[in-house]
């Protein structure tokens, strides 16, 4: 039987203008895993590869953590703090191109 404190509880992303790192936690607190990628403000290299980098981070983060590939979602919950992601403006741009983002996480939450 999995132990229900090492299931992923959260997602988070740190994005900026030259990197963006993600990790994934359990929930006891014990790191999973983190991946480091590229840029993620949308304002800098645009929505689509925005969207783009925080999918590589996702997936190498599965990767690491032994997920199968292409579970969505991968964590209970997502935080995502990202360069250029101020405003609800910047969120609705977001969303109007991919509708199916949400909070901008990859998460249920």
């Amino acid at each position: 039987m999995p132990d229900p404190a090492g299931d992923p509880a959260v997602l988070a992303f740190d994005g900026g203008s030259t990197k963006t790192d993600a990790v994934l936690v359990s929930r006891a607190g014990a790191l999973l895993a983190r991946a480091r990628v590229g840029p993620s403000n949308h304002q800098l290299v645009g929505v689509e590869a925005m969207l783009d980098v925080l999918g590589q981070a996702v997936k190498e983060i599965a990767r690491q953590a032994g997920l199968p590939a292409g579970r969505l979602p991968i964590a209970d919950t997502g935080v995502a703090c990202l360069a250029g992601v101020d405003l609800p403006v910047d969120e609705e741009t977001i969303t109007r191109r991919r509708p199916g983002v949400s909070g901008l996480s990859a998460a249920r939450a």
